[in-house]
């Protein structure tokens, strides 16, 4: 049995890493997508069943202008 050298491990936790982080990071920022759109979906739903049925697009589009509209922020780091 050879034991593994300390600095191949060193390299291969180097290699490994930083395509852990970027995909934990891009995980953890299509849920926050995902959370969010339930949020407005849920809010718009909230609103239109208390809505009479004949001002239901107005209440839609009020609900639509409350969004927060996305900044899009160059690739790379953030």
């Amino acid at each position: 049995m050879t034991a593994i050298a300390p600095f191949s491990l060193t390299a291969a936790v180097l290699t490994v890493a930083p395509g852990l982080f970027a995909l934990a990071r891009s995980w953890i920022r299509h849920r926050t997508v995902v959370r969010t759109e339930e949020e407005n979906t849920r809010r718009t739903l909230i609103a239109v069943a208390g809505s009479d049925p004949r001002r239901r697009a107005e209440v839609v589009r009020a609900c639509a202008a409350l969004r927060p509209v996305p900044q899009r922020q160059p690739r790379g780091r953030r």
